[in-house]
């Protein structure tokens, strides 16, 4: 092969590795703008999921009951799982009447007291209860000298203002021992003792050895 020969052949070859540098770059930015792409997408599809779920405080409806929905708030069961209630956008605030009527039908309180079931879950079955009857309730969290944080509901009545009504159960040996098993109401008052009011036919006072009152707040 002559030396021009050569040379043009050499030219050609040179020519076609040039040529193919720009074909692979594009193809690694196309690789690189689908990929981009699909996570773009991954991570749209997986908002939309995380606001369908209850645990990002949004309000989720309930299937099948217009006007309820499932509402995260910032509280914990005693297992550290969080807590979701039910409510109700038709539910009022009741007269004082109407909540002990409310009361006296409600079993909630009947429940037995003990692990897995608390001061917390029998406040979200009282809650939850007076919501699919149309009634306004409010969770309330409440702190004791002489125990751990503890937790009632509120009902705000048109005619006697807040009344907190405590519905923890009792445990199996106190119903086994024929004590007393009714709604308790409570005056809640910094520094005062928490003093639990059993609500009619029993009307009397107990004392649950709870101390003092230190803090509480509406949660929901």
């Amino acid at each position: 092969m002559t030396e021009k020969n050569k040379t043009e052949a050499t030219g050609r070859d040179s020519g076609a590795g040039k040529n193919s540098i720009p074909k692979v770059f594009t193809l690694v930015i196309g690789i690189i703008l689908i990929l981009a792409l699909l996570a773009g997408a991954y991570v749209i599809i997986n908002s939309k999921s995380l606001l369908q779920s209850p645990d990002d405080g949004d309000e989720i409806p309930v299937s099948g009951q217009p006007g309820f929905f499932q509402k995260r708030i910032d509280f914990f069961y005693e297992n550290l799982t969080r807590i979701h209630i039910t409510e109700n956008r038709n539910a009022t605030d009741p007269v004082y009447g109407q909540l002990i009527s409310f009361l006296a039908d409600d079993p909630t309180e009947a429940g037995v007291y003990g692990p897995g079931h608390e001061c917390s879950s029998f406040a979200v079955e009282l809650h939850d209860s007076a919501e699919q009857c149309y009634i306004k309730a409010h969770i309330v969290r409440v702190v004791l000298s002489n125990s751990s944080v503890h937790m009632i509901v509120g009902f705000n009545t048109t005619d006697r203002g807040m009344i907190y009504v405590d519905d923890t159960g009792l445990t199996q040996e106190d119903i086994d021992r024929n004590i007393l098993l009714a709604d308790r109401t409570v005056n809640l008052t910094i520094g005062s003792p928490y003093i639990r009011h059993f609500i009619s036919p029993y009307n009397c006072d107990e004392d649950p050895g709870m101390g003092t009152v230190t803090e509480f707040s509406v949660v929901s």
